[in-house]
């Protein structure tokens, strides 16, 4: 059940950014109105799809049930598919070079490797120019690895 407490988390935690941060809801009908790059999002693209992925694991492993287990599957495939069809075309279009900037320095669906490098540093990720011009978090904003788990990070503005 520990799998499956941590993912549920991370999803919770991911819908709390989008609605303190993004100023919306991860519904397509509400989509977010800021470009969420904070928090988790700021190691890796889909962190809620990945918590909730964990959490259908998480509960396969604890019932031993297989069927839950290919169910965690599909819900990842649909959950792919449905970021490279719509999810990341959207995004685009409303955060046009913020978003490439973006994608360019985060990988979809695993952090990326130098997150080990700014967790030994203690430096957050760099961001673009225009993020900056933005107000959103600059260079040293969140300190190291581990602050991506303190939840006062997540809730400043």
């Amino acid at each position: 059940m520990i799998v499956a407490s941590i993912g549920a988390a991370l999803a919770l935690w991911c819908i709390f950014t989008f609605a303190t941060i993004g100023k919306g809801t991860p519904a397509p009908f509400d989509p977010p109105r800021r470009l969420v790059i904070r928090g988790l999002y700021r190691f890796m693209r889909n962190p809620m799809h990945i918590g909730a992925a964990l959490a259908l694991a998480g509960a396969a492993l604890f019932y031993k049930s297989a069927p839950l287990l290919a169910y965690g599957g599909v819900f990842l495939l649909a959950c792919h598919l449905f970021v490279i069809t719509y999810d990341e075309p959207r995004l685009r279009r409303s955060f046009g070079a913020d978003y490439e900037a973006y994608c360019q320095r985060i990988s979809r669906w695993w952090p990326a490797a130098r997150v080990a490098q700014y967790a030994r540093s203690g430096r957050a990720p760099p961001i673009s120019d225009s993020h900056r011009q933005l107000g959103l978090p600059g260079q040293n904003s969140c300190g190291t690895f581990s602050a991506i788990f303190n939840f006062a990070e997540v809730t400043r503005v």
